[in-house]
């Protein structure tokens, strides 16, 4: 089922197309295709079982992820499309009006099995090499080739992205297994809430039926990141754009590096926005982490003289720059971020009507939605 998610309209400074650095793009292997889906409720083994090439699923539902559990059913034929007629009444679990928790009865109030088998590439060996989901809802149990990484308690929230360390339970070259336990939302006792929303999971408009899985499943990317021994993080760049002229911006470049190694390493990280160059070399303990930043004051490239600057829609082109960024050691590149990022400027004050008003690049914009 298309996953009702709340949509923000946002005044976000997003990146650019690079040049000077001339690496590859990070090294990512995405678990889209191959899976299988199962109610726990027809599986009478555990995820130490599951997640092992030996077992062998029956019964279980072809899907590709992202998506969600109502949405797999529907696409393998289980139930009739849930936007067509009132055929979204008929879907076991659902209920008329506005509801906070699931029905003991709900087939959806159980935890549901995704399951693959994929291989990894054989130069993945000696990497260092994390799982990423960037979106679950609403809790899961992770297992990776019959190895509990990640339980329920720390896995739980739908707009968290998580990444485990899962060097030492993948075999670089040979075939691999995945087996995530979804816990939807809803489980809570059922009883009347003065609240619009007791659990910060995907929702939906007050005037749209509620889908009966609540959302429940992997509704964002699941895939694998292998780097050398630095890992970067979290690549950032602040905007200082002068107004209201235009002329000039000072830029603030972040990112958060990572040694992943027993052993001090010496890094050097380089970045590159269009033909703007800047690095530095910093040391790091074993498995320290470090925020690395280039400031325009150290690196005066990153005060851009006449910058393409980005405005809201329809009030001028949104002018959009890359960076990248490598780490590299020994001469080696070991990691590679890219992102994109806008030229802006944005505040916010309270006007004369005690009402919250906006601009954007020295100008007063109204904000719009729908």
């Amino acid at each position: 089922m298309r996953n009702y998610i709340g949509m923000c309209v946002l005044l976000a400074s997003v990146a650019v197309s690079c040049a000077t650095v001339q690496a590859t793009e990070k090294q990512r292997l995405v678990l889209r295709d191959n899976w299988e889906m199962v109610s726990s409720a027809d599986v009478g083994q555990t995820g130490d079982v599951i997640s092992t090439s030996a077992f062998i699923p029956q019964g279980w539902y072809p899907v590709s992820v992202p998506t969600t559990v109502l949405a797999a059913l529907v696409a393998n034929g289980v139930y009739p499309d849930p936007f067509y007629g009132d055929n979204l009444k008929s879907i076991p679990g659902y209920r008329e009006g506005r509801w906070l928790i699931m029905p003991a009865d709900s087939p959806f109030r159980r935890p549901w099995w995704y399951r693959t088998q994929f291989k990894v590439p054989p130069d993945y060996a000696g990497r260092d090499v994390h799982l990423h989901l960037d979106g679950i809802n609403y809790k899961a149990n992770i297992w990776l080739n019959g190895h509990l990484i990640a339980a329920s308690d720390s896995v739980i929230g739908a707009f968290r992205r998580f990444e485990f360390p899962a060097s030492q339970c993948l075999r670089a070259g040979e075939d691999n297994c995945l087996a995530v336990e979804i816990i939807g939302p809803g489980q809570g006792p059922d009883v009347a809430y003065r609240t619009k929303q007791i659990e910060a999971t995907t929702g939906w408009d007050d005037h749209n039926p509620y889908p009966p899985d609540m959302n429940m499943g992997i509704w964002q990317e699941v895939y694998l990141t292998a780097t050398g021994p630095v890992r970067m993080r979290h690549p950032y760049v602040q905007t200082d754009l002068e107004v209201p002229s235009l002329d000039m911006a000072h830029l603030t470049v972040s990112v958060v590096v990572t040694n992943t190694t027993q052993q001090a390493v010496t890094a050097q990280i380089a970045g590159a926005i269009e033909n703007v160059a800047f690095s530095q070399d910093l040391s790091l303990a074993p498995g320290h982490t470090e925020l690395v930043r280039f400031s325009p004051e150290a690196f005066p490239q990153l005060n851009i003289s006449k910058p393409r600057v980005w405005w809201p829609n329809p009030v001028g082109p949104q002018e959009l720059y890359w960076l990248q960024l490598e780490a590299r050691v020994g001469g080696e590149v070991s990691d590679v971020e890219r992102v994109r990022f806008g030229i802006r400027k944005a505040t916010t004050y309270i006007n004369q009507e005690g009402w919250r008003a906006y601009t954007v690049n020295g100008r007063n914009i109204l904000i719009r939605g729908g």
